[in-house]
């Protein structure tokens, strides 16, 4: 396996392990609360809101711009010290798990900041 491949691989299982913790503590929540780990999973994936869509794909697209920047060295507006980063399977799966955590927050920051403070 190539040593991209590899990257790319520890970097989406850092992202994916920090969603699914997440997801977990969504449904443990719900639990508490009387709510069924179905419904509770019908509502953490396909809640009906334009927000919520919009939110899945953007943060998406957040956490893969991340990458790309870590990964293939993509240097983008303040972004010059992700390539003082090492290239290595435990700073992309690290990476990939932070960027799972920030994207949503950062996403509606630069939401706000776009629309005026409207979002």
């Amino acid at each position: 396996m190539g040593s991209v491949v590899k990257l790319w691989v520890a970097y989406i299982v850092g992202a994916l392990g920090s969603l699914a913790w997440k997801y977990g503590r969504y449904v443990r929540a719900a639990k508490r609360a009387g709510i069924p780990a179905r419904t509770a999973t019908a509502e953490w994936f396909f809640e009906a809101s334009a927000e919520n869509a919009f939110s899945w794909v953007t943060t998406i697209g957040f956490v893969w711009c991340v990458g790309v920047m870590y990964i293939d060295r993509v240097d983008l507006f303040l972004t010059s010290w992700l390539g003082k980063v090492p290239l290595h399977p435990a700073f992309a799966l690290f990476l990939g798990s932070i960027n799972e955590f920030i994207a949503p927050n950062a996403v509606k920051w630069v939401v706000n900041k776009i629309s005026g403070g409207q979002a």
